[in-house]
């Protein structure tokens, strides 16, 4: 369990299953949280995985990666396609000032139909 403490008056507990070391690369995040929630969708099961941190701390490019190296989102799908699927719904939604933005669409809107 880590505990956040935001002001003197203030305590936030949070109970966390894995915190990545910096060293640690997005294929090993990918076997430790993405890889798992795959099987639970072959299972029949729901599936999310949460990024948190503060700005600038990496989670865009573990989630998308680059031309050189992939990101957690496309090593997802290539493993539920390459045990069977042949089709998936996905959504990526940035959460930032209570607001909603769809970072699979090309412009970067507002998230259509997603509200908090």
């Amino acid at each position: 369990q880590t505990t956040f403490v935001r002001r003197p008056d203030q305590c936030f507990s949070f109970s966390l299953d894995r915190v990545f070391r910096p060293d640690e690369n997005t294929a090993e995040v990918h076997r430790s949280c993405s890889y798992p929630a795959v099987q639970q969708l072959m299972a029949g099961q729901n599936a999310a995985l949460l990024a948190y941190g503060h700005g600038g701390s990496g989670k865009a490019d573990t989630a998308f990666g680059s031309k050189f190296s992939p990101g957690l989102l496309s090593m997802t799908v290539e493993a539920l396609f390459s045990m069977g699927l042949s089709a998936v719904t996905l959504t990526a939604v940035d959460v930032y000032n209570n607001s909603l933005r769809d970072l699979l669409s090309k412009s970067g809107a507002a998230a259509p139909g997603l509200r908090l």
